[in-house]
């Protein structure tokens, strides 16, 4: 019968009526999907594709369809994600990660940017770190996240009474959920998840979360300027227009009319 079978989905078809233990129909999708803008890559950009990195986008890309055909089957319960940036409680302090990796490269481009209740930029970082996936590199960009809250900690915290909330939020929900144990760690990225939990152990009063990519474009612009090597030292203290823009853009109106 397979002999006789010349398309894809009829393959499919037919495997899934005869097997039994395959992955979820999503993720085989997902999985073809990936390896078809792979192929593209490779012809249109001439990127050689990486089989790794093809499963973890595939991965990502099901645990944000399940989390959201999740949303969609109980609303009672659930609430909307927001799509912009919101601002930590007074007294806190938010740290948004991201990283930028090139597949075939094995450095990437991780970045964090720290802001007050305000919105206004307390602090931040940008460095060079090792990663042969995009799954490495965002997590990563967490593991520098969570080092920077806790050096923050030791030089801001002097004492166990300022109980300082801090929250680094990134928007990789598949490396979140390998974090928080909420999802299976693939082989490739244990060790790094180890070292981000042993991190946010030894941090109190640390929370890290998922947000949407468009919540987090600050620290986007950041990672995207640092690879690019555009980034100004200073950029902490004088903020360039672009960065600026997006700051306003996430600010509060009610925060910025303070500011006019």
């Amino acid at each position: 019968m397979l002999k006789q079978i010349k398309r894809i989905d009829q393959w499919l078809s037919a495997a899934f009526a005869s097997r039994k233990g395959l992955p979820e129909r999503e993720f085989i999708a997902g999985i073809l999907w990936q390896i078809w803008k792979a192929r593209n890559s490779r012809i249109f950009r001439g990127k050689i594709p990486s089989p790794t990195d093809v499963l973890d986008l595939a991965q990502t890309q099901n645990l944000d369809f399940s989390r959201g055909r999740k949303k969609n089957t109980n609303h009672t319960t659930s609430q909307r994600l927001p799509e912009v940036w919101t601002p930590p409680g007074k007294g806190q302090l938010k740290v948004n990660v991201n990283a930028s990796w090139v597949p075939g490269e094995n450095l990437c481009s991780v970045a964090g940017i720290a802001r007050d209740e305000e919105g206004s930029i307390v602090d931040g970082f940008a460095a060079e770190a090792r990663a042969s996936s995009s799954a490495q590199a965002e997590a990563e960009a967490l593991l520098h996240g969570l080092r920077f809250i806790l050096n923050w900690k030791s030089s801001h915290v002097k004492t166990r009474s300022e109980a300082v909330h801090l929250t680094c939020e990134s928007d990789s929900l598949a490396v979140v959920n390998f974090v928080m144990g909420r999802a299976e760690i693939p082989w490739n990225l244990r060790e790094i998840i180890q070292r981000c939990r042993q991190e946010l152990f030894l941090g109190q009063n640390v929370t890290v979360v998922y947000c949407p990519r468009e919540a987090n474009q600050a620290a986007d612009w950041l990672v995207r300027t640092h690879r690019a090597k555009k980034l100004p030292p200073n950029w902490v203290h004088i903020p360039p227009l672009s960065l600026w823009n997006i700051l306003v853009s996430e600010c509060n109106p009610s925060l910025c009319s303070k500011t006019t």
